[in-house]
């Protein structure tokens, strides 16, 4: 929870969520993703953390005008 708190993100809110990996012992992996508004500092574009056995991108997108 600490991870998703230093971003002021609620990980109860709507995530879009997608099997990613099916696997033949029945445990599939998932892969949820949260949207927001905002800029990473230090990252050029993409980043990637370890937090256990879970592994996170950080996307520095750029802000498209509508």
């Amino acid at each position: 929870m600490d991870f998703f708190k230093q971003f002021g993100v609620n990980p109860t809110k709507e995530a879009e969520v997608r099997r990613a990996i099916p696997n033949k012992d029945g445990f599939d992996t998932y892969s949820a993703d949260y949207h927001f508004i905002g800029a990473i500092q230090n990252t050029d574009e993409l980043d990637w953390i370890q937090i256990g056995e879970a592994c996170n991108g950080l996307a520095n997108l750029p802000h498209i005008e509508k």
